[in-house]
């Protein structure tokens, strides 16, 4: 009698699978196929992996410029870091509140009783002491309003203003949002951003009473997580599995176009030279499918960006359209003598303007011990819209504004900036609905897409997303099963 187990193990070797993209839903995507013996071939366009995930070197220490956080790793995302050996070096953020810089009254902490900014008390010191009387009582109307068509909103932005007042937003809510998602408050869907808010309106009947009520049910809130060391040690756990599983790893190249054939797909590729190499052919870990050029599989996953993944889906299928734009951002690393700065503050302050300046080295312990006493690290977002004026001074005046420290390139000790356009935040008003879509139709035609575009940014949602993806992709290459059947 045949054992079934030889005909799953003969299945999975003979079963080739193309990943297009090295960032870590690709590295994710590649691992969850090739760990039960499919052949894997990922193929990245730049000439090193890991996306969004980099480091750069900083007072002698590589320190995250990218990515260096997540949300508190659950499921498959915890079980991926148990599996790479990561799970004892996560570390929790110092305590330190989220600060609001450009206030009248100056630099403010906001309210602890409060979700996203939004109180539940408009009357307590520390919310008066950022909206002022008047705003205390514009955000008091909220307990006298009928609850109208409380339960059904769905753009937090426009419920808080309706509910609470434009101080409120704009000091309070906005801040907060931008700090976490991203974002204009207007752009975040309810029940995406905030899980459980429309029904506690409901129960309680006012905006301020639903926060309460969550407070009271999850009183600490939903801190974020790091790995000890930085998040590229991720990247280097899964390039390394990768190899020991043999995957074929080609970077400097570029796909052209995916085509069908009789038995799979067709994927073109376009090699070049990486900026300063000696002309030589990019480096391939292990033997590939047909030729670097030329790459026949089974399935293929497209890992990239979602412009990238859109030119190469176009020939395929019809897309829905694409997400309002995200705004383009710059993402500063200043390393500053500590003398010049006083003691930390708190873990992060939003500028209103739409800047976000945090103090690494105080939010994350094992940072500040590797860099020593002498220097801070700050990280500074900018909307990427300054003209012509410096990235770094903008930075650093930013800094100046929320430290209250006259930072000039006299105290700076180093400094690296990352320009880039962020994905819309899983949160986003319709962009859940935009993914299923895009999935369904994606499905429809044999192939399978990832990525930060379409499961939100956070590297958690991103590895976990990559994980059910990939999951899909190994039963439809061992069993055949439709791409857009569920396997769970």
């Amino acid at each position: 009698m045949t054992d079934p187990a030889s005909g799953l193990v003969a299945r999975a070797r003979d079963a080739r699978v193309v990943v297009v993209g090295g960032g870590l839903a690709g590295l994710v995507a590649a691992l969850e196929c090739a760990k039960v013996g499919i052949g894997v071939t990922l193929v990245e366009a730049a000439d090193r992996v890991g996306g969004g995930i980099v480091a750069a070197d900083l007072g002698g220490v590589a320190v995250d410029v990218g990515a260096d956080s997540f949300d508190p790793p659950e499921g498959a995302f915890r079980a991926l870091l148990e599996d790479l050996g990561l799970s004892g070096d996560i570390v929790a953020p110092a305590v330190g509140a989220l600060w609001v810089a450009g206030l009248p009254a100056g630099l403010a902490p906001l309210p602890r009783q409060s979700i996203v900014g939004i109180p539940a008390n408009p009357f307590a010191d520390d919310v008066r002491r950022i909206i002022g009387w008047r705003g205390a009582w514009r955000a008091y109307l909220d307990r006298l309003r009928p609850p109208l068509t409380i339960g059904h909103a769905r753009s937090l932005g426009a419920l808080v203003r309706a509910r609470m007042g434009d101080r409120v937003v704009d000091r309070m809510v906005a801040p907060a949002v931008r700090a976490r998602f991203g974002v204009d408050p207007d752009r975040l869907e309810i029940d995406a951003a905030i899980p459980g808010l429309n029904g506690a309106l409901t129960r309680a009947g006012s905006l301020s009473g639903a926060v309460a009520e969550l407070l009271a049910s999850t009183p600490d809130g939903t801190p974020r997580a790091a790995l000890r060391g930085g998040m590229t040690r991720l990247v280097d756990a899964l390039q390394e599995r990768l190899a020991d599983l043999g995957v074929t790893v080609t970077r400097s190249t570029r796909v052209r176009s995916i085509a069908g054939t009789e038995d799979g797909w067709l994927v073109a590729c376009d090699t070049r030279t990486p900026a300063g190499s000696d002309g030589e052919m990019p480096a391939v870990e292990s033997p590939a499918i047909e030729t670097p050029d030329e790459l026949r599989a089974d399935a293929v996953i497209l890992a990239t960006d979602e412009a990238e993944a859109r030119r190469l889906l176009r020939p395929h299928v019809d897309l829905p359209a694409a997400d309002a734009p995200t705004p383009g951002r710059d993402d500063l690393a200043l390393l500053v003598d500590a003398t010049a700065l006083g003691a930390p503050q708190g873990i992060a302050a939003a500028v209103l303007e739409g800047t976000v300046v945090r103090d690494a080295t105080a939010e994350w312990p094992w940072l500040a011990e590797a860099l020593g006493p002498t220097v801070r690290l700050l990280r500074v977002t900018l909307p990427a819209d300054g003209g012509d004026s410096d990235p770094v001074d903008r930075a650093l005046r930013a800094a100046s504004t929320v430290t209250g420290a006259p930072l000039t390139r006299a105290e700076l000790r180093g400094a690296h900036r990352v320009r880039w356009v962020p994905p819309s935040p899983a949160a986003a008003i319709d962009h859940a609905a935009t993914t299923v879509a895009i999935r369904r139709s994606v499905h429809a035609v044999g192939l399978a897409v990832v990525g930060g575009w379409l499961s939100g940014g956070d590297p958690a949602q991103v590895a976990e997303d990559a994980v059910a993806e990939a999951d899909r992709v190994r039963a439809h290459a061992l069993w055949g099963t439709p791409l857009g059947h569920s396997t769970h």
